[in-house]
């Protein structure tokens, strides 16, 4: 009887609802995981409670994002097993594991959320790294300068987003660390721990801070590697000049507004600079960062001058610009002779003497937004197969039916 509800539950549920319905499922034999692993695709198993190693043997076989949140417990040998499936791999349920589990655990080759664990031994967070899966332990609110070292001989990504406050003992331990490290959970960060996070060679993502002192801001502008900043508010020009000399990509994507002074120092900034929450961008400030020598995307600016936008067009290389809802001809054809790739986001409407000028660019020029268009517009940007307009998934360059006026 059991064996046939689990059936009945698969054949109406599945087919019917997808996704949604399997997380109901409580128990799983051998033949109806087989049955589940041949969909490709995420698969959501939070609702079994326990998993024997031939169900585990046959789940391994499925391609895509497994969670079985709902497992309180695993045996080595089923982990093992699943260590052997093609896609990320989520355990919330389990709140403790032994060096044994973990190490069967980290065999898997892609992502591995154990977001149910709150505290964590140097041996097991040792047996985590041992093969260099990627380890997300987002609930951990503590950690010991102990469990740190063992975590940082890994050499792929470590995500610690539980953790608010680092102490510069933990930080130091993870100069060693050669992956991407995520402390999103971080609200405050010392000069002192800002100092050892500097000499990690490796993404760094800091995206939880909302505020940063000129000193800690010193500090990170020596780390060479993806640094992230995207919670940050606020940027004081002093900082502004340190964190230019960062190298590599630079993301400060909370930030709504910056100086005149700000940008003459970030466009020094030696790698791909992101400012994609700016909502406005002065003359002056769009002249600096026109001499960024990198990619620059500020496509997120809600309001922006024709003055300023011709500034901004004389960046050379990828350029992502926002705030644009129409073009003048003169500002079209200052960004028709921008030199690279070019996106331009928030249009509305593209007269036929500007699509003329935006023709004469050369590299892709994608245009981002909602306008109307007449037919004689959208021929002359057809003229150009370097130009694309995206809105749901739709470009210029398809050829798709399109009424009047429109694309």
């Amino acid at each position: 009887m059991r064996l046939a509800a689990v059936a009945m539950m698969l054949a109406m549920a599945v087919p019917v609802f997808g996704q949604q319905a399997t997380n109901e499922i409580r128990e799983l034999d051998i033949e109806h995981a087989r049955r589940l692993a041949m969909q490709a695709g995420p698969l959501d198993l939070n609702g079994l409670e326990s998993l024997s190693l031939g169900v585990a043997e046959a789940l391994a076989q499925h391609t895509g994002s497994l969670k079985l949140d709902g497992l309180t417990t695993l045996s080595p040998e089923a982990a093992s097993a699943l260590s052997h499936h093609k896609g990320d791999l989520s355990f919330r349920g389990l709140n403790a594991l032994s060096p044994e589990l973990a190490s069967a655990l980290s065999m898997t080759r892609y992502t591995l959320a154990l977001d149910g664990l709150t505290v964590l031994s140097p041996a097991v967070a040792l047996a985590l790294v041992r093969h260099n899966a990627d380890i997300s332990l987002g609930e951990l609110k503590t950690l010991s300068p102990e469990v740190a070292n063992s975590l940082a001989t890994s050499k792929s990504s470590v995500f610690l987003d539980g953790l608010t406050t680092l102490s510069p003992e933990v930080a130091k331990a993870f100069e060693k660390h050669r992956g991407e490290l995520s402390l999103k959970g971080l609200k405050t960060l010392t000069p002192e721990a800002a100092e050892a996070l500097a000499k990690h060679r490796g993404d760094l993502i800091l995206s939880g801070l909302t505020t940063i002192s000129d000193e800690a801001a010193e500090e990170l502008g020596k780390h060479k590697g993806t640094l992230r900043l995207d919670g940050l508010l606020e940027l004081s020009d002093d900082s502004a000049e340190t964190l230019a000399k960062h190298q590599d990509f630079l993301s400060l994507n909370g930030l709504s507004a910056i100086s005149d002074e700000a940008a003459r120092s970030l466009a020094k900034h030696k790698g791909p600079l992101n400012l994609n929450r700016l909502e406005t961008l002065s003359p002056r400030a769009a002249e600096a960062l026109a001499k960024l020598e990198w990619e620059l995307d500020v496509g997120g600016l809600t309001t922006l001058s024709d003055e300023a936008a011709i500034a901004i067009a004389q960046h050379k290389g990828y350029l992502s610009v926002g705030g644009l809802t129409t073009l003048s001809v003169q500002v079209a054809e200052a960004f028709g002779k921008h030199e690279g790739s070019l996106s331009i986001g928030g249009l509305t409407t593209v007269s036929v003497a500007a699509a003329k000028a935006l023709t004469k660019h050369k590299g892709h020029l994608r245009l981002r937004g909602s306008p109307t268009l007449s037919d004689e517009a959208v021929e002359v940007l057809r003229t150009n197969p370097d130009i694309s307009f995206h809105q749901d998934g739709n470009s210029l360059n398809r050829g798709r039916r399109r009424t009047p006026g429109t694309l």
